[in-house]
């Protein structure tokens, strides 16, 4: 029976064997459907991260290309980068980051340079209005330096008495013309002594009549025994005026200077007047080049220059002369208002009558200035007639009677 029973043994043995060599089988094969299972679910998930991968690219290079664009700015890149970043915490790939790092730069370099044109743009803002407040304090201190200037210069002591002796020269060139009278003439005087000297105290009530003149020379001017006079500062008295005074007389009741004393006046106090001007020209010239330095506009300082009043007065002087000249021309060569043609003259004659005019030999020396040579006789002739005739006076042939 033992014998029986062994195969049976054996035979269980060798099925348990196969049971279990089958169940290994089985367990080896559902361990390889496992790998084979998760080898395809890696290869999914590659594949899956692959694609994310690929739209994450193109994603990034859209955003590259929005951030070219000066209105992307930090609210539409946090917009468009959502994505990304979703992804990267889906597939836990920080790397995914790094590729907006470009995107990054560009708009940390843009926001750099903003900066950098805010702070320029301050900066210039700044130096406009320090610009506009130094121009502003410039002008402000040029229209203090101008005010103070021309302060200055009106009351500079020439200044102040050319305006006096230019008062008083106008009131004696004015009292000079028109009818003659005592009250004109005695004007004239007490306008002629301001000219003399501006600075002492002259009133024209002390020059109402020649009593009045009289009385005010014998307190305030100093005769000496040689007939030469000073005022009570100093200053000459021309002895022709010393002359009028003393023969001043009260009781007269017309005029009380001749028409050549009154000349005389005239004459004298326009060579006051000249005078003064060139001593103003001189202050004038100091006060423009001070207005120029501080770069002032000059005539705003020196309202009437000197040197235009001077040469208004020589000009007029010029041609009160040549008027003169002509007269005394007229009257050497015999004109008269019955006779409208003056007697032939010579050119010996012309010569001469060139040497005994200085203001005939003054326009001799101009022509012969323009000529640039000397004028012969017969041109010394031919000139005179020309100024003669250019006056009205008509004068014969070139042969004298």
């Amino acid at each position: 029976m033992a014998n029986g029973v062994d195969p049976i043994l054996q035979g269980l043995r060798l099925s348990q064997a196969g049971f279990s060599d089958l169940g290994e089988g089985l367990q080896a094969r559902g361990a390889a459907q496992e790998r084979q299972a998760e080898l395809e679910r890696r290869r999914e998930a590659e594949r899956i991260k692959a694609e994310r991968l690929r739209g994450v690219s193109s994603q990034v290079e859209g955003i590259v290309s929005q951030a070219q664009s000066p209105e992307f700015g930090r609210e539409q890149f946090a917009e468009a980068s959502r994505p990304i970043t979703e992804a990267a915490i889906e597939l836990q790939d920080p790397s995914l980051l790094r590729t907006l790092d470009p995107v990054e730069s560009i708009l940390r370099s843009r926001e750099a340079e903003r900066l950098a044109t805010i702070q320029t743009e301050s900066e210039q803002a700044r130096a406009k209005r320090k610009g506009e407040e130094d121009k502003a304090k410039t002008k402000r201190q040029k229209v203090k330096d101008q005010i103070d200037l021309a302060k200055d210069f009106d009351t500079h002591a020439t200044t102040k008495r050319t305006g006096i002796v230019s008062e008083s020269f106008n009131r004696i060139d004015t009292l000079a013309s028109g009818e003659p009278s005592a009250a004109k003439d005695m004007s004239m005087i007490f306008n002629f002594m301001k000219m003399l000297d501006p600075p002492s105290v002259v009133r024209e009530s002390e020059f109402k009549n020649a009593e009045q003149a009289r009385s005010f020379f014998s307190r305030k001017v100093n005769v000496a025994d040689d007939g030469t006079a000073t005022t009570e500062n100093g200053v000459p008295v021309p002895s022709f005026l010393v002359r009028v005074i003393q023969r001043l007389d009260p009781e007269q009741q017309g005029a009380s200077l001749t028409p050549d004393q009154r000349q005389d006046f005239q004459n004298t106090a326009e060579s006051l007047y000249e005078a003064q001007l060139k001593s103003q020209a001189a202050v004038d010239a100091k006060f423009k080049a001070n207005a120029e330095d501080l770069e002032v506009d000059p005539s705003r300082v020196v309202s009437t220059p000197a040197v235009q009043t001077l040469s208004e007065l020589q000009e007029r002087r010029k041609s009160r002369e040549k008027s003169q000249t002509l007269e005394r021309a007229k009257e050497t060569t015999g004109t008269t208002a019955e006779q409208p043609k003056v007697r032939v003259i010579s050119p010996e004659q012309a010569s001469a009558l060139l040497q005994s005019n200085p203001q005939l030999l003054e326009l001799k020396a101009q022509k012969e200035a323009e000529l640039g040579r000397p004028l012969t006789p017969e041109e010394q002739s031919s000139e005179l007639r020309r100024i003669l005739e250019s006056n009205g006076v008509t004068i014969g042939g070139p042969s004298a009677e």
